[in-house]
């Protein structure tokens, strides 16, 4: 489950930027779905292994997520941890909260189109979040492929927009807004600052950041499996992975042995591929450039 924890150990004290800094997407990663309901659920024991790591690690233990921030205090239950919400438009560091303001000029049209569609294909649930809009299919085999078609369709009339495939779902996002973006954004803060990052995601959407903590050496680990990721590492399900931070926090702590499973390798993109951590990047630089300034308490 875990993948040589030990080299922990081995991080010469004079070396801070080899300490780890950990991020955590949450839905399908860290929190799987209660029986009978789409939503997730935060356990007291979870919680406990969260602070006890986000102390062991002085405080570098941050959630990443599509979400907004207030709907994640609401999944945790108080507004303390360090999160990048809304793939990084929203950031709660060390108690501030930044928002980033992005012009969008086809904002309306972005909107109507993506309701106009939601409304079009019978089994489409659309969740908007403002500034941002997600169509999900869920079990729904035939409105999937529907959406799917639909959403190619609609591309070249949004050109101010992503539109990124998740795990049965498309998000209609502004250009260049990915999970890469906001992890460079919390790595520029206290505590994540020479850190090494390691990221945990599941789906579609958490590629960008994969390839983005590969770019700066750090560890990129998948819950679930797909026929090609940018992760080097994976666990099968949200269980295991709350083993390997228990795991973690042992080695961090030092006081119990970790266990230490023999690495586990996932299958990388081919190198013809590369070029998508150039692509991320370039879209994360522009937004900086042109927006980083703008933010506001």
């Amino acid at each position: 489950m875990t993948f040589a924890m030990h080299a922990l150990l081995a991080t010469p004290e004079d070396r801070p930027e080899m300490r780890p800094a950990i991020l955590l997407d949450i839905d399908g990663t860290l929190l799987g779905a209660v029986k009978g309901s789409r939503e997730p659920c935060a356990d007291k024991k979870l919680l406990a292994l969260l602070m006890e790591l986000r102390q062991a690690l002085d405080g570098a233990l941050a959630f990443v997520s599509g979400r907004s921030i207030e709907d994640i205090d609401c999944l945790f239950g108080n507004t303390d941890w360090n999160v990048a919400g809304l793939y990084g438009m929203e950031i709660r560091c060390g108690g501030r909260l930044r928002r980033l303001a992005i012009p969008i000029v086809d904002r309306p049209r972005m909107r109507a189109a993506v309701t106009e569609l939601a409304l079009k294909i019978p089994g489409v649930i659309l969740q908007d979040k403002g500034i941002m809009m997600t169509l999900h299919a869920h079990d729904d085999d035939a409105a999937w492929m529907e959406l799917l078609l639909q959403a190619s369709l609609l591309a070249p009339a949004l050109p101010g927009c992503d539109i990124q495939l998740r795990d049965r779902a498309i998000e209609f996002r502004p250009l260049g807004i990915t999970k890469a973006y906001a992890i460079e954004r919390l790595l520029r803060l206290a505590p994540f600052a020479d850190r090494k990052p390691w990221y945990f995601g599941d789906d579609h959407s958490d590629e960008a950041a994969f390839a983005h903590v590969r770019s700066l050496s750090g560890n990129a680990i998948l819950t679930g499996s797909r026929a090609a990721s940018w992760a080097t590492q994976h666990l099968a399900e949200p269980a295991e992975v709350r083993g390997y931070l228990c795991d973690l926090l042992g080695t961090l702590r030092r006081s119990a042995p970790a266990k230490l499973h023999p690495d586990k390798p996932y299958v990388c993109v081919p190198s013809d591929q590369m070029n998508f951590i150039a692509d991320v990047m370039v879209h994360t630089s522009s937004y900086e450039e042109r927006d980083l300034e703008r933010l506001s308490l």
